[in-house]
């Protein structure tokens, strides 16, 4: 049956059904209906309702395909605009994102872009930045924020400000600053380590301040020197270190003639304190160990020119 003459097109009052289930399509494969028009509400329904389309104002709504989803066998899935839409909204997402071998995410049309390949992600381009230090051992190391990295290995690391949380100890491995000559002298540092070259320049002779009493401070020299004005005592040393050895230069001045008395933590052989040489510009060397912080075994080697 064909139906012709109808300009304004054919209307029906009741459903249109084919003669059985499945037994007759909507146009055929060469002579196509050019649109179809859906009222408000409407539905496309595949088998009996196995997979169903239905509108609603402004969306379409798919289910049904609750087994194998929804395909698309060929081109593009993309809004009708640049940044005209989004994959979900807040509060309905999408529970996961599957990639194939190969894909990437692009943003803003190549100006970040994630790459996959074999076991990598690789960012091609832009900044990784993450806002929150991750806590766990396999998050993400940041340049911000406070993160504890366990069994990590810097390779020519690179430090700015002052490193905390990493110094070194007898019992562990971390950051340490050198000592310098001053401050291996005092003994008492237990922040820093020392190189050679330090241990070295801690030698040098330092000057006393000549005084009726002279002032020992062994926190401040290895080897010492002070030139006699008059008659002195050698005072007893304050912040001896056990085991610290050197000498104290005892010079005559240009008069000669000045005599030391030793204070009581100074110990010589037989108890007897040495007597220094007295001609003018004599240099008199005494050597010392310290034993304990009131025994500082001492021996005067005189006329030494």
């Amino acid at each position: 049956m064909a139906f012709a003459g109808a300009s304004s097109g054919y209307s029906f009052d009741a459903v249109v059904l084919p003669s059985a289930n499945d037994a007759a399509a909507l146009g055929s494969a060469t002579v196509s209906w050019s649109d179809a028009f859906f009222a408000s509400g409407g539905v496309l329904n595949f088998n009996n309702g196995d997979v169903t389309i239905t509108h609603a104002a402004n969306a379409l709504a798919f289910a049904g395909a609750t087994t194998n989803g929804y395909s698309f066998a060929d081109g593009p899935i993309k809004p009708a605009a640049n940044d005209g839409a989004a994959l979900g909204v807040s509060g309905t997402a999408w529970s996961d994102l599957y990639v194939a071998s190969g894909g990437i995410i692009d943003f803003a049309a190549g100006n970040v872009v994630l790459t996959h390949s074999s076991g990598v992600l690789t960012l091609g381009t832009g900044d990784l930045r993450i806002t929150t230090a991750g806590t766990n051992a396999a998050s993400a190391v940041t340049v911000g924020g406070t993160q504890t990295l366990t069994n990590k290995t810097l390779t020519t690391p690179a430090f700015s400000g002052t490193p905390s949380g990493i110094d070194a100890s007898t019992t562990a491995k971390g950051i340490s600053e050198f000592a310098t000559a001053a401050e291996y002298r005092t003994g008492t540092d237990t922040a820093r380590s020392i190189v050679v070259s330090e241990v070295w320049a801690s030698t040098a002779v330092v000057s006393l301040t000549d005084a009726a009493t002279i002032a020992v401070d062994m926190s401040t020299f290895i080897n010492a020197s002070v030139v006699l004005g008059g008659n002195r005592t050698l005072g007893n040393p304050t912040n001896p270190k056990v085991g610290q050895s050197g000498f104290i230069l005892l010079v005559q001045d240009g008069t000669g003639g000045r005599t030391v008395t030793f204070a009581s933590n100074w110990k010589f052989a037989g108890a007897v304190d040495p007597v220094l040489s007295t001609a003018a510009a004599e240099n008199d060397f005494l050597f010392y160990t310290v034993i304990n912080s009131s025994f500082i075994a001492a021996s005067l080697m005189k006329g030494v020119n």
